[in-house]
């Protein structure tokens, strides 16, 4: 992480608001993370980039099964 920011994390949210779950990020710049889409119902969820407590950026993520 930046040596701005002292805590981020990416959090899920379902379209009601509700959080999801919560994951930590502990590295610095660009970075990856990979959900498991089995800990989901098919459906649209919102993720939230959330650095030193304030949201930065939120995206949409659709959920389909096979």
């Amino acid at each position: 992480m930046s040596d701005d920011i002292n805590e981020a994390k990416i959090v899920v949210y379902d379209m009601s608001g509700t959080q999801l779950k919560s994951y930590q990020l502990h590295h610095n710049g660009e970075g990856s993370l990979i959900i498991n889409g089995g800990e989901y119902k098919a459906g649209m969820y919102i993720y939230v980039l959330i650095a030193n407590g304030k949201a930065i950026d939120s995206k949409q993520m659709i959920l389909t099964k096979n």
